[in-house]
């Protein structure tokens, strides 16, 4: 590690040999006071990116008009589970080619994992470069949800790989579920298994419906270790009861991708500094 004195407020710092070399830019050019201060905005962005574990959600009900196109949104990996079986293995219907991050469905608080006959799901998807089929689209997909219905607390599992800390990555989860006759209630819980950010939980969707109501929750996630583990959870809150004999929470699809760094912005601001750095030591040769 370099020590740098008096950079800011004369008040000691350590930099990074990466970072060292905004210092040493900082110096050349602090007789030039545009490049200085692109300089110095570019060296203030790298120190204060964050480093921390994130963790945030949001949820949009599904309107049943929209293909959802899994190789655009899933970028890194993408999977979907539509069967008939009972009970389910929880490997994916379909898949990227080549992913390898998302998991197996699970069940939560219960045994077995089933898939259904019934289609009232309004979901739509399309792919590219899936394993088999390569492309195509599925309508109505079913998803598959715990084979104990009608119980609060029972529902689906599926993990993501994050490979690369301090990297964000954009997963979106597809899910549903049924209620008959009284109110449905799914519960979201999403987690890294480092524990290096606060849970998220929503109880955002809901019905009273027979026809299933769907939407998906959309994460931006990023953990500070290497090969974390993001884990969400979608299970029956509420909606048990003698007229609602069958409720249940169901997983569809999940899509994983990245987001563009901070930190590249850093490099923006660094290559026009340089750029004018040059134009501005350039000598000009008269005719």
């Amino acid at each position: 590690m370099l020590t740098a004195e008096g950079f800011f407020q004369g008040k000691p710092f350590y930099l990074d040999c990466s970072q060292m070399i905004f210092y040493e830019l900082y110096l050349m050019t602090k007789c030039i006071f545009p490049f200085r201060v692109l300089l110095l905005l570019g060296f203030a962005a790298w120190v204060n990116i964050a480093q921390a574990a994130l963790l945030s959600g949001t949820f949009s009900n599904g309107n049943g008009s929209t293909a959802y196109d899994l190789t655009a949104l899933g970028e890194l990996d993408w999977a979907y589970w539509s069967s008939t079986a009972d009970p389910f293995s929880g490997v994916a219907s379909n898949s990227k080619s080549g992913g390898d991050l998302i998991g197996n469905l699970t069940a939560h608080n219960g045994t077995t994992i089933r898939g259904t006959t019934s289609d009232r799901t309004v979901t739509d998807v399309s792919f590219s470069d899936g394993v088999a089929p390569v492309s195509g689209s599925v309508s109505n997909i079913r998803g598959v949800f715990n084979g104990s219905v009608n119980t609060v607390g029972a529902g689906i599992s599926v993990a993501v790989d994050l490979p690369d800390a301090d990297t964000l990555y954009n997963i979106t989860v597809w899910v549903s579920g049924q209620g008959i006759g009284e109110l449905y209630e799914g519960l979201m819980t999403a987690s890294l298994t480092s524990g290096g950010a606060t849970p998220y939980t929503d109880t955002s969707l809901d019905s009273t419906s027979k026809p299933k109501t769907d939407g998906y929750y959309n994460f931006t996630v990023s953990s500070d270790v290497d090969d974390d583990i993001f884990n969400m959870t979608y299970e029956l809150a509420s909606g048990s009861g003698t007229y609602n004999y069958f409720s249940h929470t169901i997983i569809s699809s999940v899509a994983v991708s990245t987001i563009p760094e901070p930190a590249s912005i850093v490099y923006v601001l660094l290559g026009t500094g340089l750029v004018g750095l040059g134009l501005y030591r350039k000598p000009f040769r008269t005719i």
